[in-house]
């Protein structure tokens, strides 16, 4: 029956909540080492998207224009680096 219901008891859901949470502790509370492995990048990719994805543009928009020069300085430097992580995992 798949009703969109998980079948996991609570203690298997919390199990695997808890799961994500480490790996997304892992990455991002490593002291600034380099991801290299497989399970990390796209643990922090997918990560990193999800909290863009969270940043309303109203709301962005409605900052003082100081906070939204570091924003748009800082976005530029994320699409700057997204664009060379997605050439580097571009597969020809």
């Amino acid at each position: 029956m798949s009703l969109g219901m998980r079948s996991a008891s609570p203690r298997e859901r919390s199990a695997e909540k808890q799961q994500r949470n480490s790996e997304i502790l892992s990455v991002f509370g490593g002291g600034g080492q380099a991801l290299t492995g497989a399970d990390e990048i796209v643990a922090a990719s997918r990560t990193i998207e999800a909290v863009l994805r969270r940043i309303r543009l109203d709301a962005v928009v409605a900052l003082p224009p100081e906070s939204r020069s570091e924003v748009a300085a800082l976005a530029e430097a994320i699409n700057t680096r997204s664009k060379a992580i997605a050439a580097a995992a571009a597969v020809t």
